[in-house]
């Protein structure tokens, strides 16, 4: 289990269109842990698990946090707990802020683009963006109201933020705001699959590592081919288990009462990542590096190409 932050509930605001903006602190009033642009927080919630929302507040805001979740007809237990259940003055459990979404740096103009609650990583970046004085641009596009953005009404003046309410109006094309790949450009996507397959198709020519995406669904992954039964073994304690063709890690660890957290399982929030220390591991996740795949691996959707796979558990 990772060491976890205790927090309160300081404020609840409800935004509209299903979305509840959630405002946290430490309970004592302390300054929480730094944040960096783009960052979220695994939430821990009672008898459902954990659940992964990104940080949507100013990074500059040293004693408060804040997430941004709308309201799922298909949730898994979190979004209606967040609504339904959690009051302002309530304790809540999550980890330190991870970060898989990064500014790319060395770019001077950023285009950002968001379907619905995607924003919410995007207002963090924002920020920043705005302080370093960099040229940068928020589309969101969205289905009926999308009260969240009234807060940021400067930055809609000066066409900083721009909406789209695709209910009323056109879809705009993604060929016109990417315009041309260049080197000084970074293009970020956070939003359904339909819009995250368009925007990969988009920006194929870019410069690597220049487009960025997340995702806040996990896309289907087919089965997997030429998927093996292997033995996984968890070195710390020796104990082996048997993880079938087409089973995921993940499974199997929980199948022997081992505790592992999770939260998207579809490769695409990082909660359940493990070190692995020997064997063949088949990566099937879309976050981790390469380079962070030579030491590591998320549980949830890993297959394995050996006999034997050592986990550092």
């Amino acid at each position: 289990m990772p060491q976890l932050i205790t927090l309160k509930v300081d404020r609840i605001d409800d935004m509209g269109g299903g979305v509840r903006r959630l405002s946290l602190c430490d309970p004592d009033r302390w300054r929480l842990p730094a944040v960096r642009p783009g960052a979220h927080i695994e939430v821990h919630i009672p008898d459902v698990g954990t659940r992964v929302y990104s940080l949507c507040g100013d990074p500059a805001v040293e004693n408060q946090w804040q997430i941004a979740v709308k309201r799922s007809e298909t949730s898994r237990g979190g979004s209606v707990w967040l609504h339904e259940q959690l009051t302002e003055g309530a304790i809540v459990y999550s980890s330190f802020p991870r970060t898989g979404f990064r500014i790319v740096e060395s770019a001077t103009r950023h285009i950002m683009i968001a379907g619905g609650i995607g924003i919410t990583p995007f207002l963090s970046m924002a920020h920043v963006l705005e302080r370093l004085g960099l040229d940068w641009q928020l589309h969101v596009l969205h289905r009926g109201p999308m009260d969240i953005v009234q807060d940021y009404k400067g930055w809609i003046d000066h066409g900083r933020l721009r909406t789209y309410d695709t209910s009323t109006g056109r879809r705009p094309n993604l060929s016109d705001i990417l315009a041309q790949p260049d080197a000084s450009v970074a293009a970020y996507c956070c939003g359904p699959q339909s819009m995250i397959d368009a925007f990969q198709e988009q920006t194929m020519a870019w410069p690597q590592d220049h487009a960025q995406i997340e995702y806040f669904l996990p896309p289907k992954l087919a089965p997997a081919a030429n998927a093996r039964p292997y033995t996984v073994e968890l070195k710390k304690s020796g104990v082996t288990a048997e993880v079938g063709s087409g089973e995921s890690l993940l499974k199997a660890l929980l199948r022997i009462g081992k505790k592992v957290d999770s939260s998207c399982e579809g490769g695409i929030c990082g909660v359940c990542e493990l070190a692995w220390l020997q064997g063949d591991p088949v990566h099937r996740d879309l976050i981790l590096s390469p380079d962070r795949r030579m030491t590591h691996l998320l549980s949830c959707v890993s297959g394995c190409a050996s006999e034997r796979l050592v986990i550092d558990l």
